[in-house]
């Protein structure tokens, strides 16, 4: 482990620039895939509380009698 985390500092100490063009529509697509992100977590998390509440707080039928 010790030696990998060795390898990973001397390669990104000694790396050379790559003078890569960054197109503007990068941001917009990064920002998008965020905002997604962000709101699948949202909806998953609240579909888990909901069916962990439906689990533990059953609501009991009325019988027809």
């Amino acid at each position: 482990m010790f030696r990998i985390l060795i390898l990973v500092v001397l390669y990104t100490t000694f790396a050379t620039p790559a003078y890569a063009y960054i197109d503007a529509g990068l941001g917009a697509l990064v920002l998008q895939s965020l905002v997604a992100g962000f709101f699948t977590i949202m909806v998953l998390w609240r579909n888990w509380i909901d069916k962990t509440k439906a689990f533990f707080f059953r609501k009991k039928k009325k019988s027809d009698s």
